[in-house]
């Protein structure tokens, strides 16, 4: 059940006054692009990019002709649309991809962590979750593997404890300790003190200290397939 998830990201300068572009940037859509207005509604950006995000950090991802960059809050095209995929900042890093590699970049589009990696991931707590040679592990912000790849899966960090497979799913701390034994079939984040995972045809809520709050049987044959294990952190991701 290794993890497909695809931080797949839908996501020309106008000169005026930073006071005009200190306003907040909303996307909206017009014929099938994207675009950016001011808080007044005002169109700073023309519709003229096929995806963006909305603002990160202070930067957007936006993609035209299948290549990522970023624009900043003031409507500016400030790093170039060279990438092949990309992530939205966090942590002041972006996870970038190029010629079937995955490094970082910082908010000025300087290559801080080097194009490396099969995959990469966002920055949640410091550190982020990295995969190479089919093996999945953590880098903290200057690109040192503070916890080594050695899991066949892996989630990123929330509430300083990531999930992470190795033969079955459990939890690690950021030192990289285990601190709920693998012993799962599939495994989520943890939000407020709790964290959903499958053993068998049940779903259990654990506390960070791995006693289970809850159990909840599931009888879909299909429950812990990965389709519905991916749908479940679509769920996460739009509820937190």
């Amino acid at each position: 059940m290794d993890r497909k998830l695809v931080f797949g990201l839908l996501w020309i300068c106008i000169l005026a006054p930073v006071a005009l572009f200190s306003q907040n940037l909303t996307r909206f859509y017009q014929n099938g692009k994207v675009g950016y207005r001011s808080s007044d509604q005002s169109v700073l950006v023309p519709a003229s990019f096929d995806a963006g995000s909305e603002f990160n950090e202070g930067y957007a991802l936006v993609i035209r002709d299948g290549k990522r960059g970023f624009m900043n809050s003031t409507g500016t095209l400030v790093i170039d649309l060279i990438y092949d995929d990309a992530s939205v900042f966090a942590n002041g890093l972006a996870a970038v991809s190029l010629n079937g590699k995955w490094g970082y970049i910082d908010l000025q589009g300087k290559t801080v962590i080097p194009f490396s990696y099969d995959l990469a991931f966002p920055f949640q707590e410091g550190f982020a979750c990295v995969k190479k040679n089919n093996l999945y592990g953590y880098v903290n912000q200057q690109g040192v593997e503070v916890i080594p790849l050695r899991y066949t899966d892996a989630r990123g960090f929330s509430e300083s404890l990531a999930a992470v497979k190795a033969e079955k799913w459990g939890f690690i701390n950021t030192a990289g300790k285990t601190i709920i034994a693998l012993q799962y079939d599939n495994a989520l984040f943890f939000v407020d003190g709790k964290a959903l995972v499958a053993e068998g045809n049940n779903r259990l809520i654990l506390s960070p200290k791995g006693k289970v709050l809850k159990t909840i049987a599931f009888k879909d044959p299909d429950a812990n397939s990965p389709e519905e294990w991916k749908h479940k952190e679509r769920e996460h991701d739009s509820d937190h």
